[in-house]
């Protein structure tokens, strides 16, 4: 019952599954049975990410780097709690450090391209995009990225066939980002869609 590394491989099961408060239970029963398990450390800073426990979710980042400072896994986490928190220039660093060592990370490249959504610089953000998708046609998150970025263009028509296809990719399973994305290209599709 005080397995870490199975309550954290529990954790990130109901993560994917969207049960957030059960995953965070097994995430920190995880850190109580083993505080220095990296995973677990990354796992419950990227929950709380999504729970908007900022604070929490870099306190963890903190930890798993005295753990494992070589590793990328805390980086390319922290670089989705700083872009939350608006802190585009910091979340760049983290991500552009993972993408230096492992130039088609397609997750980071994805984050990356969302910041720079967010910061309003279109070109980079669809360059970041379209090189995900031409390593992975199915990739969810680019595809919605790709719309927002073709939305604000001004391209509805590309953005409504981005939108399509982030709804309907085929994923080996839908991890939380993943999820959220689809779940927001359907909606933005179905606010480009003219009623009959």
């Amino acid at each position: 019952p005080n397995a870490p590394l199975a309550l954290n491989n529990r954790g990130t099961l109901y993560l994917r599954q969207g049960a957030i408060q059960s995953a965070l239970d097994d995430f920190n029963a995880s850190v109580n049975a083993n505080p220095n398990l990296y995973v677990a450390r990354i796992n419950r800073g990227h929950l709380r990410t999504i729970n908007r426990d900022y604070d929490g979710a870099l306190a963890d980042f903190a930890e798993a780097e005295r753990i494992n400072p070589e590793a990328f896994g805390h980086r390319g986490y922290r670089c989705l709690t700083y872009t939350a928190m608006g802190q585009f220039d910091k979340a760049l660093v983290d991500c552009n450090s993972v993408i230096e060592k492992l130039p088609k990370n397609q997750y980071n490249l994805a984050s990356r391209g969302e910041i720079y959504l967010a910061k309003g610089d279109l070109d980079a953000a669809l360059k970041d995009f379209n090189f995900v998708l031409s390593l992975n046609p199915n990739h969810v998150r680019a595809h919605l990225g790709r719309g927002e970025v073709f939305e604000r263009k001004h391209n509805l028509e590309q953005a409504r066939a981005d939108y399509r296809s982030a709804g309907v990719a085929l994923t080996p399973f839908d991890n939380y980002e993943v999820a959220a994305a689809r779940q927001k290209a359907r909606e933005r599709l179905a606010a480009l869609t003219p009623q009959a």
